[in-house]
């Protein structure tokens, strides 16, 4: 099982913009990844609508009728991804221990709260999570998570 990322998620629906190697590698992985094996947080579901209609117009420039597209298509995406994969949600013990996590990395490496909360909900599954972020796959490994 794989707890899938934002950036993840960004890379597929952008694949005409995130024209780089390695998001070209992320992409064909997650392709070959069966819709019953890729675990969506709700939480992640957030910040990539959040990354999409509103990050990712202003990062592109993109004029009205394009915004509007990547609007819809974050929508469809959504759908979609709701109706086909597993949707799961943290358990408060995953959320305790995000913090726990966060605050450990606070001084030491950075390391947002929604990240934090990735790792302890992959823990809480036995999935291992999947990312572009190396800041993040490197927290993951320190807390025994692993990450492809």
């Amino acid at each position: 099982m794989y707890l899938i990322d934002t950036n993840i998620h960004a890379a597929f629906l952008l694949q005409k913009h995130e024209t780089d190697v390695e998001s070209k590698k992320y992409v064909e992985f997650f392709k070959q990844i069966p819709l019953s094996q890729r675990l969506i947080p709700d939480f992640v579901l957030n910040e990539f609508e959040i990354l999409m209609v509103q990050v990712v117009p202003s990062r592109y420039r993109l004029n009205t009728r394009d915004k509007n597209a990547v609007r819809n298509l974050t929508f469809e995406y959504i759908k979609e991804v709701v109706n086909q994969c597993k949707v799961v949600t943290p358990t408060v013990a995953s959320v305790q221990a995000a913090a726990k996590i966060y605050l450990k990395n606070t001084n030491k490496h950075y390391i947002s709260f929604t990240d934090s909360l990735i790792i302890s909900t992959a823990k809480q599954l036995g999935a291992s999570v999947f990312t572009k972020d190396e800041r993040l796959k490197g927290r993951a490994h320190e807390e025994k998570v692993s990450t492809a």
